[in-house]
């Protein structure tokens, strides 16, 4: 089911393009997806990118570095 909805996410995203109003919310949650399936680097990553490129206020990206841990 992750696979499944990460697939989707991803095509959402390139899809909506970076002008989609919930970018942020799309990307934080292919990182959650990343962190469910135990892929710790690329979840970090992901949310690293919210903050860098994205929303540099987001609380869930955030939120999720600080699950994942140093």
């Amino acid at each position: 089911r992750v696979d499944s909805a990460m697939e989707d996410v991803v095509e959402a995203i390139s899809v909506s393009g970076e002008e989609c109003d919930n970018l942020d919310s799309m990307m934080c949650l292919l990182g959650k997806c990343y962190e469910w399936k135990g892929m710790k680097e690329e979840a970090k990553n992901v949310f690293q990118k919210v903050l860098d490129d994205v929303e540099p206020d987001s609380v869930e990206a955030r939120n999720g570095l600080k699950r994942l841990g140093p």
